[in-house]
C-alpha cells in the first residue's frame, strides 16, 4: 500500500506586488499561518487524517513559497520525514512528477509539496475515475491518496483512491 500527501502551498505574496521573480515570491503572514494550521491538524491525528500512513518522504519545490509552506507546516507537524528539495518540481507538469516519484522505488509514502495547476491535475489523474471531481485546488489544500501500488515510483493514472481532502483552514 502506497500513500501520496499532496499539498498546494499557501498563499503567497501576488506575483504583480514587489520586485521578486515567481520563484522567489514569498508566503504572507496569512499563508505561514494556514500552513501551520494545517499542519496541527496533521498532528492532532484527527479527521479526515485518522489512520493515515505518515509520509517517510518530503519531496518540495525549490520556489520559496513551497519551502516557507513546508516549513511552517512542519512546525507544527512534526512528521520528521526526509526532505528533498527539487527544482525540476517547480515547473513540472503531471507527467514529469511521476518520473520524479519514479526515482523513490523504496519509498511507500510522500508528501510533494507543489504548485497549482500540476498537483490539482496529478490529483485527479491518479484517482479511480469513480472518484474523480471538479474539486478547487485552494491555495494550502491537502489531498492524501492511497494506491494498493508498493512504493510512489510505481503509481499510475486511474488507480488511487481518496482518502483525504483537505482545503485552507484558514482564510
Amino acid at each position: 500500500m502506497t500513500t501520496l500527501w499532496i499539498l498546494r502551498h499557501a498563499k503567497a505574496t501576488p506575483e504583480d506586488r514587489g520586485e521578486a521573480r515567481d520563484h522567489d515570491r514569498p508566503l504572507l503572514p496569512l499563508g505561514l499561518e494556514q500552513a501551520a494550521a494545517l499542519g496541527s491538524l496533521v498532528a492532532s491525528g484527527g479527521a479526515p487524517l485518522a489512520g493515515l500512513e505518515r509520509p517517510q518522504l518530503v519531496v518540495c519545490s525549490s520556489a520559496l513559497r513551497t519551502r516557507q509552506t513546508f516549513d511552517a507546516f512542519e512546525a507544527t507537524a512534526q512528521l520528521g520525514a526526509a526532505l528533498e528539495v527539487s527544482s525540476a518540481l517547480y515547473e513540472a507538469d503531471v507527467d514529469q512528477m511521476l518520473h520524479l516519484l519514479g526515482g523513490y522505488p523504496e519509498v511507500p509514502s510522500v508528501l510533494v509539496v507543489g504548485h497549482q495547476p500540476t498537483v490539482g491535475w496529478l490529483r485527479e489523474d491518479l484517482l479511480a475515475a469513480s472518484e474523480r471531481a471538479e474539486r478547487t485546488t485552494t491555495v494550502c489544500s491537502l489531498a492524501v491518496l492511497s494506491s494498493p501500488a508498493a512504493s510512489v515510483a510505481e503509481l499510475a493514472a486511474g488507480t488511487c483512491h481518496l482518502e483525504a481532502f483537505v482545503e485552507k483552514l484558514v482564510r
